[in-house]
């Protein structure tokens, strides 16, 4: 574990095709457009769904929804718990497949960066990725969960998930989560306006926060990044991907004390989180 904060490796890959692909929904190069409209007219019929799903099944998507956004181990497992049971009720919905493709890719990348076995997790996030656009082909959140499954491991597809994206995007302009991840597939970069239109439509979004942290960072402006993960910590105090980062940047800035209280923090929160446990083993071999 180095004392780099944790962020994505598609950065780089963007960067080479940034030059030819136009980042709006709208600037889509013609053959891109036309193979995206192929894909709609052979796309199959969704299956008839009764007309609302039960009040159980809408409790538990809510519940499990709302742990994901905490974006950490403990949300993670409880927004799967959650959603499964929501597909016990009733399977034919999509909106559970969608969280659940969600919260197993989530999982698999903490897994990942903890060295842990991660790619079963993968293989079940586009298990559910492709029932949700099977069942709701029309739906933003079919083909959000889509581009998320596709984002690592051997499923990994730049092309496709820059599609999905942009698709999620057409379903529902006004989707924050669908401008985070276009961002994200586009390749990070803070010129793209996608970002701030996330945040525009939710100020809350914990994810869209913290990643521009992380992003702000490797470009050295380590300041404006330390607000950024307290911008999070603000929205999730029990965040700990953000404490671990938060306090790896501190320590770039020599504030050894502070990032030394802030693991010991997070320490407290969890216990026994290897994350946690490494960060407080580089910082101790920085001291010496």
């Amino acid at each position: 574990m180095t004392n780099t904060p944790t962020t994505s490796t598609e950065r780089r890959v963007a960067q080479r095709d940034r030059r030819r692909i136009v980042n709006t929904t709208r600037g889509m190069l013609p053959e891109r457009r036309a193979a995206q409209q192929d894909r709609r007219r052979n796309a199959p019929a969704p299956r008839p769904q009764p007309a609302k799903p039960p009040a159980e099944h809408d409790r538990l998507c809510d519940e499990g929804l709302k742990a994901l956004a905490l974006y950490d181990l403990e949300g993670y497992e409880l927004a799967v718990t959650s959603l499964r049971e929501a597909l016990k009720v009733d399977p034919s919905f999509p909106r559970p497949h969608a969280g659940l493709a969600e919260a197993y890719a989530h999982w698999a990348f903490r897994r990942e960066i903890d060295g842990l076995e991660f790619q079963s997790y993968l293989d079940l996030a586009l298990e559910h990725a492709e029932s949700a656009v099977e069942l709701a082909p029309q739906r933003s959140s079919s083909h959000l969960s889509m581009a998320i499954a596709l984002r690592r491991g051997r499923h990994a597809d730049p092309e496709r998930r820059k599609a999905e994206a942009m698709i999620a995007l057409e379903r529902d302009p006004n989707s924050a989560r669908a401008w985070y991840e276009h961002w994200r597939a586009f390749g990070y970069f803070m010129t793209d306006p996608s970002l701030e239109k996330a945040l525009e439509l939710d100020p809350k979004l914990f994810a869209a926060h913290h990643d521009r942290a992380v992003v702000v960072c490797e470009d050295g402006r380590y300041a404006e990044a330390v607000q950024g993960f307290r911008a999070a910590l603000a929205i999730n105090p029990r965040n700990s991907l953000a404490l671990y980062n938060l306090a790896m940047t501190l320590m770039r800035m020599d504030a050894m004390d502070a990032a030394k209280k802030v693991l010991l923090h997070a320490q407290r929160l969890h216990p026994g989180m290897a994350l946690i446990a490494a960060g407080l083993k580089t910082l101790e071999t920085e001291e010496e």
